[in-house]
C-alpha cells in the first residue's frame, strides 16, 4: 500500500504538468492571437495602400484625360487658349472678348466646304452681334480636310495662328477674308494666295513672312486633336454656344443668331 506522501507527490506532479500544459496552451493561443493581429494589420495596411493607389491612379488618369493636347506644345500663338481657340470681341482683335456676352466657339477648316456654307449663312450675323458686344466668337482653326505638312488646311490654319500672334488687330478681318475668297471658288489655298489675302486686310509684311517659317504645325495638329476631345467629333464645322452644341440648324440664316440672342447674356 502506497504511502500518503507518495500519493501527494504524484498528485503534485500531475498538477504541475497540467499547469505547464495550460501555460503552454495559453502561450500558443497568445502567440496565435498576436500572429492574427499582425496578419490583419498587414492586410488592412495592404488594402489601404491598394485603395490609395487606385485613387491616385484614378486622379492621374482623370488629369491626363482632362489635359489639353496643347499643354505640351512648345510654340503656341499669342491670344490663343488651351483649346486651340482664338477669341474675338467687338473690335475684331485676337484675344479680346465681350464681357458678359454669350460665347460661340466655332471649329473651322478653311478648306471645308461646309465651313464655307456656315460662314455664308452666319458671318454677317456674327459680325453684327460681335461688334455690338452681344457675342464673343472664338475661332478654332484646324486641319481636317487637307492635313499634313503640305496640306492647304494646315497651311491656312498656320497663317491664322501667325496673324493672331503677330497681327492680332487684323484677325477677324483675315478670317472673314479667307472665307470670302473661298465662297467664290473653293480652292486649296497656296502660300501666295494666303499672303495676298492677308496683305489686302492690312496684315503687315513681317507678319506674313512668318506664315511659312514652321512655327505652328505642331499647334495646328494639337488643336485639331483637341477639337475632337472638346466636341466628340472630327469633322467641321463644329459649333458650341456657351460650351454646348446649340440645338439649331445653322445652315438656315438667322437661326443661330436667334439662339445667341436667347442665351444668357444675349441681346
Amino acid at each position: 500500500m502506497a504511502s500518503r506522501s507518495g500519493k501527494d507527490g504524484s498528485a503534485a506532479v500531475r498538477a504541475s504538468a497540467r499547469d505547464r500544459a495550460r501555460a503552454e496552451a495559453e502561450r500558443i493561443r497568445a502567440a496565435q492571437a498576436t500572429k492574427e493581429r499582425r496578419t490583419r494589420a498587414v492586410l488592412i495596411a495592404g488594402a489601404v495602400a491598394l485603395v490609395a493607389l487606385i485613387v491616385v491612379a484614378g486622379i492621374l488618369i482623370a488629369q491626363q484625360a482632362n489635359k489639353s493636347y496643347l499643354e505640351d506644345v512648345e510654340v503656341r500663338p499669342a491670344n490663343s487658349d488651351l483649346h486651340g481657340g482664338i477669341s474675338v470681341g467687338a473690335d475684331g482683335a485676337a484675344g479680346t472678348t465681350n464681357s458678359g456676352a454669350p460665347v460661340l466657339d466655332v471649329y473651322l477648316d478653311f478648306m471645308c466646304p461646309h465651313c464655307v456654307e456656315f460662314e455664308t449663312a452666319n458671318a454677317a450675323d456674327l459680325t453684327e452681334l460681335r461688334e455690338a458686344g452681344d457675342v464673343t466668337v472664338v475661332y478654332h482653326p484646324v486641319a481636317i480636310v487637307d492635313p499634313g505638312a503640305a496640306g492647304a488646311s494646315q497651311r491656312s490654319a498656320i497663317a491664322a495662328a501667325a496673324v493672331a500672334n503677330y497681327a492680332p488687330e487684323q484677325y477677324a478681318a483675315f478670317t472673314d477674308a479667307v472665307f470670302a475668297f473661298q465662297e467664290q471658288e473653293l480652292v486649296a489655298l497656296s502660300d501666295d494666295q494666303l499672303a495676298e489675302i492677308a496683305a489686302d486686310v492690312g496684315v503687315p509684311q513681317e507678319a506674313i513672312d512668318t506664315f511659312t517659317d514652321g512655327q505652328y504645325p505642331e499647334w495646328v495638329e494639337a488643336a485639331t486633336n483637341q477639337m475632337e476631345r472638346d466636341t466628340g467629333n472630327r469633322s467641321t464645322p463644329q459649333v458650341l454656344l456657351d460650351g454646348e452644341p446649340p440645338d439649331v440648324t445653322w445652315t438656315e440664316p438667322g437661326v443661330l443668331r436667334e439662339a445667341i440672342e436667347a442665351a444668357p447674356g444675349g441681346a
